[in-house]
């Protein structure tokens, strides 16, 4: 993910800032390289990544302009990853604001931002094209909402970009091809934004929990040695359960703290799958209890069984994150985003994990990604000119706003500690992408284990039975969609 082996070792010079709460990482300096060089000026000395060269052409000034959807109070969009206005202090946006400086000027072009409420954006670009207007050369979207405009015709095909191909690695081929719909890539996923990095699912642990209550085990030594398996993680937690009056309530404490998608990532982070492409690239249902009885099963046992799981489905964020910080919790999986809004609210003491591995037969860890925002091209926009610009903007990030994520990571104390770094590395180098069924929620299937588990059923074939021509239905429309991009 992202070349995060090359960006963890040049970060592990700062391992003894851990030590020393109050220091803040400072960002390297100035290196001043072109687009079309080796680099650029955000890398640590020494860390400047050889990219293949890119074109380099005059557009007379014109505006690049881009859609980004407008900040969103739940936390989402928060960053602004395509163009400020000016430097102003603060890591991310100097690291966009150096960027575009670079490409501006290399390509003698404006790069201009529009903010649209984000649930608006796909359809105004389908809007624009149908009236025969281009006022967009790209747009940027969480999947969910991206893939369903790709599928109509909305989205341009990476694929057929003139600057585009598999050799330029700020792109993240792994997640595109995923949602590679008979063939087509229509979002580009990888430096140029930095939301991915945000969206894997992970496990957040209470350090101040977890030493109080003299847990045996090192867990980054567990993790590193593949023994962080979903059994370790129920052993570590049931015997934390305690409830004062033997009602068991949000007032009481629990081993670890879970809700719907957290349920969702246990059974993807085991391997498990709702859908999956055929080689023919079209989506098909794939889940049955043959090949998902035992992992389902676990999951629900967990759920319902010695009061570890404290189901947080009703629940707000604020609620969540106040179990977590005071302590009622020892394990918080959720997406990595929910750092950010922990730290604010003065909790600095907790570790991050990957998810569980099913058992140590398992070949990786894998954290799904709850979601994450991408970039895509208008199908009507000038494909040469907006690969061009987008593939640029992907060069030159992978020295300025790539490390600029691990900055602010690193001095807003997402992570104060080096173990936590570490797990880090592994989360990113195994994200795997959202699964297309719950892009869709096809039959339900964002709360289809969680929907289980309330009613602690373990009956998946029965579960799947009643839903199983409405999917198939679903899945052979969506495809019918697709004929006129063959």
């Amino acid at each position: 993910m992202k070349k995060f082996i090359a960006l963890f070792l040049a970060f592990t010079a700062l391992a003894a800032l851990f030590a020393a709460c109050s220091d803040k990482p400072e960002v390297p300096a100035d290196t001043g390289t072109s687009p079309a060089g080796p680099g650029s000026s955000a890398a640590p000395e020494g860390t400047e990544t050889a990219l293949p060269p890119l074109d380099v052409k005059k557009y007379g000034g014109e505006e690049f302009t881009v859609l980004w959807p407008e900040p969103h109070p739940d936390g989402h969009f928060m960053h602004n990853e395509i163009a400020v206005a000016e430097e102003n202090g603060d890591v991310i946006d100097s690291a966009v604001y150096k960027r575009n400086a670079a490409v501006e000027t290399a390509y003698d072009i404006k790069i201009v931002q529009q903010l649209m409420w984000c649930s608006n954006i796909s359809g105004k670009v389908e809007s624009d094209i149908k009236a025969g207007d281009s006022n967009y050369d790209a747009f940027c979207a969480p999947i969910a909402m991206v893939i369903n405009y790709g599928a109509s015709g909305v989205c341009a095909d990476y694929k057929g970009m003139p600057y585009y191909s598999e050799d330029m690695p700020w792109w993240n081929h792994g997640v595109m091809d995923e949602f590679a719909l008979r063939g087509h890539r229509f979002f580009g996923s990888g430096d140029i934004i930095f939301s991915d990095n945000f969206y894997p699912m992970t496990v957040m642990v209470n350090s101040d929990v977890y030493t109080t209550h003299k847990l045996p085990d090192d867990l980054f030594g567990t993790v590193k040695d593949r023994q962080w398996t979903f059994e370790k993680l129920i052993e570590l937690s049931k015997d934390l359960p305690s409830s004062s009056d033997d009602v068991w309530d949000g007032n009481d404490n629990y081993g670890v703290l879970v809700y719907n998608s957290a349920l969702r990532a246990l059974f993807s982070g085991f391997g498990g799958h709702f859908s999956s492409l055929n080689d023919a690239g079209d989506p098909e249902w794939v889940m049955t209890a043959d090949n998902s009885q035992d992992k389902v099963e676990a999951i629900i046992n967990f759920f319902n069984n010695g009061h570890i799981a404290y189901d947080s489905s009703n629940d707000n964020a604020a609620d969540d994150n106040r179990k977590f910080i005071g302590g009622q919790v020892l394990f918080f999986v959720a997406e990595l985003i929910t750092a950010e809004r922990l730290v604010p609210l003065g909790m600095e003491d907790y570790w991050l994990l990957p998810m569980p591995l099913y058992n140590t037969d398992q070949p990786d860890y894998i954290c799904v990604m709850n979601d994450a925002v991408v970039v895509s091209v208008p199908a009507n926009a000038d494909l040469e000119r907006s690969s061009l610009i987008l593939s640029a903007l992907g060069r030159e990030s992978v020295d300025t706003l790539t490390p600029a994520f691990f900055d602010i990571v690193l001095s807003n104390r997402y992570i104060n500690d080096f173990g936590s770094l570490e797990m880090l590395g592994i989360i990113l180098d195994t994200v795997s992408a959202p699964d297309l069924a719950v892009v869709f929620n096809w039959g339900s299937c964002k709360n289809l284990i969680g929907d289980m588990a309330r009613k602690n059923t373990v009956d998946l074939e029965g579960t799947l039975k009643p839903i199983k021509n409405t999917v198939n239905a679903l899945i052979k429309n969506f495809s019918k969609s697709m004929d006129g991009l063959d």
